[in-house]
């Protein structure tokens, strides 16, 4: 749960901004509001310094990189809700056009790649059909 929390939380603070950004005009001041009110703070202070937050983000997902040495998914030989729960920051970061959350090369893109695979096209959702 601990990893959990600080893996969404940095990835929150990477896309908060860009999901603002996505919502209809009519939707920004509430999303805006009830963010605020979370967080205690402007999304703009919750996000703020990307580089460093893309920094603490990546520095944060250690532990899956240490587990994927190892073994091909979180769970072992088959992914599960291990893999899944973290996998969903990055689908979220996705669907949203956030870009992309790794370093180039860096282990979690094969393991992210294999749970999306797993996923089949469930793990991409046209959101602008959806908006449509």
């Amino acid at each position: 749960r601990f990893f959990f929390f600080f893996v969404i939380v940095f990835a929150a603070s990477l896309i908060l901004l860009d999901v603002y950004e996505a919502l209809d005009p009519a939707d920004q001041p509430y999303f805006r509001d009830s963010r605020e009110a979370r967080f205690g703070m402007t999304l703009e202070a919750f996000a703020g310094d990307r580089t460093a937050s893309l920094e603490r983000f990546r520095a944060a997902l250690q532990p899956i990189r240490d587990v994927l040495s190892d073994q091909p998914f979180l769970a072992g030989p088959q992914p599960a809700y291990a893999d899944y729960a973290p996998a969903s920051a990055f689908l979220w970061a996705d669907a949203i056009g956030a870009g992309d959350l790794l370093a180039p090369g860096d282990p979690v893109g094969p393991w992210l790649a294999r749970v999306t695979a797993v996923l089949g096209d469930d793990a991409r959702l046209d959101f602008g059909a959806i908006s449509a």
